[in-house]
């Protein structure tokens, strides 16, 4: 072993043990020096404060400023409120004061000196203002060599904090999170885009390749102000659109984005008059090739703006796209058929999500028609109906072969009741015919969880691995049941159930009504009803692990 790893590349051993567990890798440490090397590089080179507790703090203060450890550090994640409140949430049996941790940070930082990735995550709290000396050291040791920052923080804080920053010049990747805090004016939401991130932007803007600013202001001054990324080809953005805000949008995705590969847009549209100047902007530019055009992943969320509004648009890239997200666009029976007919010819589409008014079969008929490259598929719907026939403008795309799902989710926010549910499932399965060796991941949210659907499911889909219900209450068996069933009764059905060929691996059921009363954490993992289904379905018991917290070395 030893004369293998002093012949054989260092950094093919690096690689091959990035797929190894982090347990697996730490007992390399004794074999020889370049295995320790790299072994020390795993466990230390990505590093998250938050959950803090005396080991952490050991690791901080002993271990991260030591130079040899401090400098294999390549990602560091900070999470402000997590660190100053972990004492609450008895991840600590030491109360450290907030003097000491700062100390801690500030003694560590300067040894990091590799870092090319930091990611903060602040809130608002008492400690806020001590940190200032902390970024500013943090910004002084990373500046010159960070590529990545995620700054995701209240619109004041940002302020401040980039404010003090001396400016990025390996900058890449971008992305700015910031919240309306305490109702922050127009005027200092356009200071900030104007005097601290436009600046930051356009130092770097040769070589930056993913920008993401979400602000809920009118983002004019950016749009306006930025001079050119030549480079992006992923842009995120979500802010207030204005009649303002329309007048620099077409320019800025035609002169300033020509590489422009994935597209997530988000808008808060608050009046009439605003959904109305945003219809009228894409009403206006339908045939702009530059607008929704060239992608490869789009993913748009803009309520209150019709479907057939957005279609145009989006012919542009119909080639092109392999994934789609229209989140909070609902379409009509109607609109669906036109949406479907846009994928008539050629298309690498991949992953779709959309929301539909009415869950049919003949939707999802509509939906078997969709290109053969789609395996991922989530649908949101209002009502479901029972309209077996599928309409006759669905006949000319009946030839295709259907798609081969490998990923399906279905959301409704009334749930599904079991009728629903069958209703639904069989026409998948009719419209969706390899489902049952194919799928691998499904994601439900129904009414009522009951013996009859795990077992419909254990049955029709033996190759499914991965298995995240919501449910508002349990039932003993398959008819509608009360929010108060008891686990004891589900439990008792459960018991005459058993799967040994169901391929099942992970599973997350959550509910929100168990034994008559509302689960603490409305959507939060049930661990009884998990190992209800554990007991019976024996390649789920052998598979679940405890969902471990990132490991900081010893």
């Amino acid at each position: 072993m030893v004369a293998v790893t002093c012949n054989f590349p260092f950094d093919v051993w690096e690689y091959i043990c990035s797929f190894l567990p982090q347990e697996t890798v730490g007992s390399l440490y004794p074999i020889n020096a370049s295995l320790l090397h790299l072994a020390l590089n795993s466990r230390y080179q990505t590093i998250e404060l938050a959950s803090f507790n005396d080991h952490k703090m050991f690791v901080l203060k002993h271990r991260l400023c030591d130079l040899n450890i401090g400098r294999r550090v390549l990602a560091l994640t900070f999470r402000t409120w997590d660190v100053f409140t972990s004492h609450e949430a008895c991840h600590t049996e030491t109360i450290f004061s907030p003097a000491e941790i700062i100390h801690a940070l500030e003694c560590a930082v300067p040894i990091m000196t590799n870092v090319i990735e930091f990611h903060i995550y602040s809130k608002n709290h008492v400690f806020s203002q001590d940190l200032i000396p902390f970024f500013s050291k943090a910004w002084r040791t990373f500046g010159t060599n960070l590529q990545t920052l995620v700054l995701d923080a209240p619109l004041a804080r940002c302020t401040t904090l980039l404010s003090v920053s001396a400016g990025f010049d390996a900058l890449t990747s971008l992305r700015l999170a910031m919240d309306d805090d305490n109702n922050i004016s127009q005027f200092a939401a356009r200071k900030l885009q104007e005097t601290v991130i436009m600046p930051i932007i356009n130092r770097v803007d040769h070589q930056l390749h993913t920008l993401e600013i979400s602000m809920p202001h009118d983002l004019s001054p950016l749009l306006e102000g930025i001079r050119s990324l030549p480079r992006v080809h992923t842009l995120a953005f979500s802010m207030t659109f204005t009649a303002e805000c329309a007048s620099f949008l077409s320019h800025f995705f035609a002169r300033r984005c020509p590489q422009l590969r994935h597209l997530t847009w988000s808008c808060e549209l608050g009046s009439t008059n605003e959904m109305t100047a945003l219809s009228e902007w894409f009403g206006i530019h339908q045939d702009n090739p530059y607008v929704l055009g060239g992608l490869e992943k789009a993913s748009l969320r803009l309520p209150g703006i019709g479907p057939a509004v957005l279609f145009p648009s989006l012919t542009h890239s119909i080639t092109s796209l392999a994934t789609i997200k229209l989140d909070q666009i609902y379409m009509s029976p109607a609109e669906l058929d036109h949406f479907v007919g846009l994928f008539h010819g050629p298309s690498p589409l991949r992953s779709l999500s959309i929301g539909v008014t009415i869950l049919s079969p003949m939707v999802i008929a509509a939906l078997g028609t969709l290109p053969t490259t789609l395996a991922k598929l989530k649908l949101q719907f209002r009502t479901v109906e029972d309209s077996p026939s599928p309409s006759s403008s669905l006949k000319l795309l009946h030839s295709r072969s259907p798609p081969i799902l490998r990923k399906l989710g279905i959301y409704n926010l009334a749930h599904l009741e079991p009728s629903e549910f069958s209703l639904i499932f069989i026409a998948f399965l009719r419209h969706f015919p390899s489902m049952n060796t194919e799928l691998k991941m499904l994601n439900l949210s129904v009414h009522t969880l009951n013996p009859h659907l795990i077992n419909t499911l254990a049955l029709n889909l033996p190759s499914l691995e991965s298995l995240t219900v919501q449910a508002l209450g349990l039932a003993c068996g398959s008819r509608t049941a009360n929010a108060s069933s008891s686990l004891v009764a589900f439990q008792s059905n459960m018991s005459e159930l058993i799967y040994p060929d169901w391929k099942l691996r992970q599973s997350n059921i959550s509910v929100q009504w168990l034994n008559g009363a509302v689960v603490s954490g409305m959507w939060e993992r049930c661990e009884e009803v998990m190992e209800v289904l554990e007991a019976s379905v024996p390649s789920l018991r052998l598979a679940r692990k405890a969902i471990l917290g990132p490991a900081w070395g010893g």
